[in-house]
């Protein structure tokens, strides 16, 4: 079994999905429109949004798409918890993270970690930093 995190976003998962493999150094092997994928669902306002997208890290991936047409709900009560290797790294996303977006929980070193964190993205996204070392 393996879980697998899928995100909904209103119009921007193309832009979420570049800037996430830019900072994770990961690679985009599917990025498929409405236009190219969903039937003409949404009509032509759509065709260039994003119907699936696949962020892949190593073995891990990251899935992802614009919200169906219709009204869209923000993502809340989560968070993609990073597990990383260092504080220095932390440091290095938690704040790319942090540009535009909003700081829940400023990176600092906790009891159980030297560097610990939340914020939301610029997308809309919450995520979780933690450093095991």
């Amino acid at each position: 079994m393996e879980f697998q995190t899928y995100l909904s976003f209103d119009g921007n998962c193309r832009a979420a999905f570049e800037a996430y493999a830019a900072l994770f150094g990961g690679t985009l092997p599917t990025m498929l429109t409405y236009g190219e994928g969903a039937n003409g669902l949404g009509g032509s306002e759509w065709a260039s949004r994003i119907f699936h997208a696949t962020l892949l890290v190593g073995n891990q991936e990251l899935l992802g798409s614009d919200a169906a047409p219709g009204p869209f709900e923000p993502m809340r009560g989560f968070r993609i918890t990073l597990a990383l290797d260092s504080a220095t790294e932390a440091r290095r996303v938690f704040d790319a993270l942090a540009v535009e977006g909003a700081i829940r929980v400023p990176l600092q070193e906790t009891f159980w970690s030297p560097a610990f964190g939340e914020v939301t993205d610029r997308f809309g996204v919450p995520w979780m930093i933690n450093c095991g070392s």
